[in-house]
């Protein structure tokens, strides 16, 4: 096994820990383990010592699985660590999905307990002027990642000469060949092909940060529209700025295959454009919070009034279901970022496109 890669499994394990071990407070403050809650609660005692016990236990699983994972890959080659390092995170997240439904259970029941929606008077705050507002930056600005691609579709075809009869298609850490492919027109397209799915995925998700249904704190209305605005358009400058920065990584990893270039460089810069992108969104999520919660600390009327108690519509305090709700796509309960209502056919829709293009590109062109 390379003697960097248990070095590099922890540039990868690490950042995927922090992504789920402080999601209690990158939340709303109106919001717990997928519960509604009044804003002047999410500091008591109780609720802080609930949020640290789920740090506590989410940060023990993730050094326990790190000490496992470095003992069993003593001795493996570079194959068997990678597969480890895949199960040791897949396992990880399946746990932590386990602890996230415990404590949303006790969340509940000290909701029960404490009766707060039945003692307070709740409101739904909505602006008509919010869509008027630029949300997001503007889809013009994939024109970028199109134009490397068409580019990169003209250049292989043109240099489709310079290939060896076999191309390779993946590199282990240390740069060797793992998989190839035969020569062929097809192969040489199916990167420009993910190129495009991608470009489409970001694009919808981009108009998707501009869609998704507004969430106004009814403590503070007008500094709760400001904050969410500026937190969609940080992270629709983050989807800006990766897209067309994973299109041109995959365009320098093709131009690479035509010339004698250190494969190990471009693993390399792969790893390491990759990890920079999961630290930059770790970074926002600390920054702004869930809706942009995290910018500015407001304290509301206090006791008085409660957003709207939709706990009924949200299954597991994850999944939204809501037949009444025109809205397509919401902010998450639980997490950074959005989610779609289950209930709406045409989030389903969007979900089966996506996913089957995603399995039928490679099929397709393989």
């Amino acid at each position: 096994m390379n003697n960097w890669f248990p070095l590099i499994a922890l540039l990868i394990l690490i950042p995927s820990y922090l992504a789920t071990i402080f999601i209690p407070y990158w939340t709303r403050r109106t919001e717990s383990f997928g519960v509604t809650i009044p804003e002047e609660v999410y500091h008591s005692p109780l609720l802080k010592r609930l949020r640290k016990k789920y740090v506590q236990s989410t940060s023990l699983l993730a050094l326990l699985l790190t000490l496992l994972f470095l003992f069993l890959s003593m001795g493996a080659d570079e194959a068997q660590a990678t597969i480890l390092l895949t199960i040791t995170i897949l396992f990880y997240f399946i746990v932590t999905a386990i602890i996230y439904l415990i404590f949303h259970k006790r969340m509940k029941k000290i909701k029960v307990a404490s009766a707060w929606s039945a003692d307070e008077t709740q409101e739904v705050v909505i602006s008509t002027a919010f869509r008027k507002e630029k949300l997001t930056y503007s889809n013009l600005w994939f024109l970028i990642s199109l134009f490397l691609t068409v580019g990169l579709i003209i250049y292989s075809i043109i240099n489709y000469h310079l290939l060896p009869d076999q191309i390779p298609m993946q590199y282990s850490f240390s740069g060797e060949v793992t998989r190839s492919a035969e020569k062929s027109y097809l192969s040489i397209l199916m990167v420009p092909a993910f190129q495009f799915f991608l470009i489409g995925v970001f694009i919808f998700s981009n108009s998707m940060i501009q869609l998704a249904k507004q969430q106004i704190d009814q403590s503070n209305p007008k500094l709760s529209l400001k904050r969410n605005s500026i937190f969609r358009k940080r992270w629709s400058l983050f989807l800006i700025i990766t897209g067309n920065g994973i299109i041109a990584l995959l365009t320098f990893v093709q131009i690479a295959m035509f010339h004698p270039v250190n494969k190990k460089l471009v693993v390399t810069i792969s790893l390491i454009f990759n990890i920079a992108i999961i630290i930059y969104a770790i970074y926002l999520s600390f920054k702004l919070g869930q809706g942009g919660s995290r910018l500015y600390h407001v304290t509301g009327p206090g006791g008085t009034q409660i957003n709207r108690d939709d706990d009924r519509y949200w299954k597991l305090g994850v999944f939204y279901f809501n037949k009444e709700d025109p809205a397509v796509f919401l902010e998450k309960r639980f997490g950074i970022g959005w989610t779609i209502n289950m209930a709406r056919p045409h989030g389903w829709i969007i979900l089966i496109i996506i996913l089957g293009l995603a399995f039928l590109i490679p099929v397709l062109l393989s």
